[in-house]
């Protein structure tokens, strides 16, 4: 979504990258720390610890030491669990392009997820795709196509609509700019949602292969069982993601009431907006110049 406030791209990903002359903020009142000459905040008392505070908070930024995939699970971990402590990354600089490279994985991995249990049905049932009722029967090819396309564009955007409400102007144009690139983290607990195409894939090859026109008691109870995990870890990882967002907007961004209280009302409206633009909308517009190209 909006890049960093006050700068343009190349400023903004070179943020973290010259940390040790950044100004450091208190994580309890947000307090400029440039004249911090003890072991305490001059304005709340709040104990600080300037090595600590300097110290890299985003798992995600080590990934170099660490690799890529243990720093990932590492950071979705964190924002999921630790949100409060995670908002805490404000307080010192944080790397603009780091957290957009985590975004873009994140949505990657969502979108192969969202595809793994039409993938499935496809190779598991040949008629998926062509028979009467097929996927193709009703969705030409290019609506398909523009379907893909919409979707990977529509969790792009989804995932970036909360920063809107990271950047208040009583901050500091830097506070902004590391409020902002710290709510793309906000996307780390839709890994559970990523994990939950496992069980679904699953039921979907069990009710295939092993379960038939009259399933048994204990089938029908499997079935239900992979499905049920599945969905429920589709809602825990949705919610825990707004609650994040929410978070952010209280802790990095420091919302008032008025500010905080609108990002759980209006961020599901735009995310339903663009659902219906994106991934439902195209494929809808392209079925309908298909019709008009065969009418001529």
């Amino acid at each position: 979504m909006s890049d960093p406030v006050g700068m343009n791209r190349q400023a903004a990903d070179s943020i973290g990258d010259a940390d040790t002359a950044s100004t450091l903020y208190c994580p309890y009142c947000s307090y400029d720390l440039r004249a911090l000459t003890g072991e305490a905040c001059p304005e709340c008392g709040g104990a600080v610890d300037e090595v600590s505070l300097r110290a890299v908070q985003v798992p995600w930024q080590s990934r170099r030491e660490i690799g890529k995939v243990r720093a990932l699970v590492r950071t979705a971990l964190r924002v999921t669990f630790r949100t409060k402590r995670f908002c805490y990354a404000v307080s010192r600089p944080v790397s603009y392009a780091d957290a957009r490279g985590f975004q873009r994985r994140m949505v990657l991995l969502l979108w192969l997820g969202l595809l793994l249990p039409v993938v499935t049905m496809a190779i598991v049932n040949d008629r998926f795709l062509t028979d009467d009722l097929g996927l193709i029967r009703w969705f030409p090819v290019s609506c398909l196509l523009a379907g893909l396309f919409g979707l990977i564009l529509f969790l792009f955007l989804a995932t970036g609509v909360h920063t809107y409400w990271l950047h208040p102007k009583h901050l500091s144009v830097e506070r902004q700019n590391r409020a902002v690139a710290l709510g793309y983290y906000a996307c780390g607990p839709l890994l559970l949602t990523v994990l939950s195409i496992l069980p679904i894939t699953a039921g979907i090859v069990y009710g295939n292969y092993w379960v038939g026109s009259r399933a048994s008691s204990l089938q029908a109870i499997v079935l239900s069982g992979l499905v049920g995990v599945g969905i429920l870890m589709v809602v825990v990882g949705v919610t825990s993601f707004w609650r994040v967002c929410f978070v952010m907007a209280c802790k990095a961004a420091e919302r008032g009431p008025v500010g905080r209280w609108s990002l759980p009302i209006v961020q599901p409206l735009v995310i339903a907006l663009l659902a219906a633009l994106l991934p439902l909308g195209l494929p809808v517009l392209m079925a309908y110049l298909n019709i008009i190209a065969r009418t001529y």
